[in-house]
C-alpha cells in the first residue's frame, strides 16, 4: 500500500512539474503556481511587480482567511504579513517579499 501511495504521489509530481515556471511552485490545493520575490516592495508596488511577472498578487479572499483579520483594531488599512506567530496586520507602505500567483494552463 505504501509502494502504491508513492508511485501515485511520484506519478503526481511528475504531471504537475511543467505546470510553473522556473522558479515557481504548483500548490495542489488551489491549482495555483506561487512565487515569493527575492526583492522586497510595498502594497502597490509588489501588485506591479506580479503584474510585471504575468501574474497577480496573492490577496485574501475567503472568509475563513479574512476571519484572522476581521477583528483586529488596526490603523494600517486592508495590509498584512505573516509571521511565525501568524497573519497580522501592517502598513501597506511596509517593504516586504511579493507573493504572485497565476493559475496555469492544464495540458491535457
Amino acid at each position: 500500500m505504501l509502494l502504491a501511495t508513492l508511485l501515485l504521489f511520484g506519478y503526481f509530481l511528475q504531471v504537475h512539474a511543467d505546470l510553473c515556471p522556473k522558479g515557481w511552485q504548483f500548490v495542489p490545493q488551489s491549482s495555483y503556481c506561487v512565487m515569493v520575490s527575492s526583492q522586497l516592495f510595498s502594497a502597490d508596488d509588489a501588485s506591479s511587480y506580479c503584474k510585471s511577472q504575468g501574474s497577480d498578487l496573492a490577496t485574501l479572499t475567503l472568509q475563513s482567511e479574512l476571519s484572522a483579520l476581521t477583528n483586529e483594531p488596526s490603523i494600517y488599512g486592508d495590509c498584512a504579513t505573516l509571521r511565525s506567530s501568524g497573519m497580522t496586520a501592517c502598513p501597506c507602505y511596509n517593504q516586504q517579499p511579493a507573493l504572485c500567483k497565476f493559475k496555469p494552463k492544464i495540458k491535457k
